[in-house]
């Protein structure tokens, strides 16, 4: 992330420059601009269930931020998921859809296993074909 960094500095500073960014108080406080934020790519799941629920379990205890758990698991932006999430429950509530997007989970405490209890969406109604014999 060294080099990265230097990077962006170093275009930072040319763009300013340049007159591409206009940052009126950038040679008195550059250091205010120079804070860019890396994302990584998106890591793939081994065990999803395992890996949702310890990052869910981090999240809750203060261990890790929503952004960070963001970041690590599809390498998103925390602003960008959430906006997109406000724009589409108002699309899907204009519409009376119903979005699914939190199945109940709860850990069991005490439990060895440490099971995950998941509480069905409410059951739609669905289309089925017989087969034939």
């Amino acid at each position: 992330m060294e080099v990265l960094s230097k990077i962006f500095k170093e275009w930072l500073a040319l763009s300013v420059l340049s007159g591409d960014l206009d940052f009126i108080d950038y040679t008195a406080n550059s250091k205010r601009y120079c804070k860019p934020r890396w994302t990584p790519p998106a890591q793939h799941y081994v065990d999803p269930l395992k890996e949702i629920r310890a990052y869910r379990e981090a999240e809750q205890a203060g261990y890790m931020s929503k952004s960070q758990v963001i970041a690590q698991t599809n390498g998103g932006d925390y602003d960008d998921i959430v906006s997109e999430i406000a724009r589409e429950q108002d699309v899907a509530d204009s519409l009376g859809v119903t979005l699914d997007k939190d199945l109940d989970l709860e850990v069991e405490m005490g439990q060895a296993e440490g099971n995950v209890n998941i509480t069905p969406p409410p059951s739609r109604s669905k289309k089925t074909r017989k087969k034939a014999e």
